[in-house]
């Protein structure tokens, strides 16, 4: 691995130990109450529908992720995240499927990842923001392949949840191996590390594998292109589109197309910085780029205005 992978591999994992430390200090100061076990199937329940909905993903620390045009939208990740029917009222079970592309088309997995009360004698207090909990993934043929232990720990914007190595193990040609997976939410953000460790060396075994998640946003679209034929502008009729890389080609009221290709994606300048929202339109024709513009993931409002192409995007 380079000097440079190493440092962007750094900088991806502060990102989830960060947000992990934020989340250990409250572990401390929930002890100075008691709190019922009613009170810790809410934080569970909190916890699990703070994760429902569906995101879009850039992996972080990866040498190939700069400023290639095709770099950062083959490595996009979807993931739906919903409540499970295996959820009771003692523990709450979210799925999350993950789709990304590949040489022989789109790969999708599925896990499942539950919250519920840690278990205390009966004469203990319950801090009812550090949970357990199991997270397993799922075979194609919908059974689980493995469970490991979860350890969750909830702040009022989201949570931080994590397995130890010792308690996710499997085996391997280089001998005994433990996973340590972390899943980091801020309420709108959501994390996912792998690292592999060697239990004999305690040693990490490959680069980590750490995807930052943002929720998807829909927006509502217009498009005009001046026409020197017509002398006259070509409108688009509204259309919508969404930061998954699935390109638009916008029409106008007849139902033909403007010559153009619309797409939105999230894109990031470094590794250790938040996801942007990137527009970039290409000519239909010869797939030449024609102009492209930057946001904030939560703007409400993103455009490109040229002589003779105009393009608005506003939030649904």
């Amino acid at each position: 691995m380079t000097r440079l992978a190493k440092l962007k591999q750094a900088s991806a994992w502060l990102i989830l130990t960060s947000m992990l430390s934020a989340c250990a200090s409250i572990e401390d100061s929930d002890r100075s109450g008691s709190a019922s076990a009613r009170d810790a199937i809410l934080v569970a329940n909190q916890a699990a529908q703070q994760m429902v909905g569906r995101y879009i993903g850039l992996p972080l620390g990866i040498d190939d992720l700069k400023t290639d045009d095709t770099a950062d939208q083959t490595a996009l990740v979807e993931l739906l995240v919903q409540l499970d029917p295996l959820t009771t009222s003692d523990e709450a079970v979210v799925r999350l499927e993950q789709t990304e592309a590949g040489p022989d088309g789109p790969r999708s997995r599925s896990f499942l990842m539950s919250f519920r009360p840690l278990m205390q004698d009966s004469d203990s207090d319950l801090p009812s923001r550090r949970l357990g909990g199991r997270f397993s993934p799922i075979d194609s043929s919908g059974r689980l392949t493995r469970s490991c232990e979860l350890t969750t720990l909830v702040r009022p914007d989201g949570f931080v949840a994590q397995t130890r190595p010792d308690d996710c193990r499997f085996t391997s040609p280089d001998g005994p191996v433990g996973l340590v997976k972390e899943i980091a939410h801020d309420g709108e953000r959501l994390v996912i590390g792998d690292r592999l460790i060697n239990l004999d060396s305690g040693e990490s075994m490959s680069t980590d594998q750490i995807i930052q998640f943002d929720r998807i946003r829909a927006m509502r679209g217009w498009a005009g292109v001046w026409s020197e034929a017509e002398s006259n502008w070509r409108l688009a009729s509204e259309f919508q589109i969404e930061p998954t890389g699935r390109a638009v080609v916008p029409v106008d009221a007849g139902g033909m197309d403007l010559g153009l290709i619309i797409e939105l994606t999230p894109y990031r300048w470094r590794p250790d910085e938040p996801s942007v929202l990137r527009m970039r339109v290409f000519d239909l024709e010869n797939q030449s780029l024609l102009g492209q513009a930057w946001a904030s993931w939560d703007a409400e409002q993103l455009g490109i205005a040229l002589p003779d192409l105009q393009i608005g995007l506003s939030l649904l």
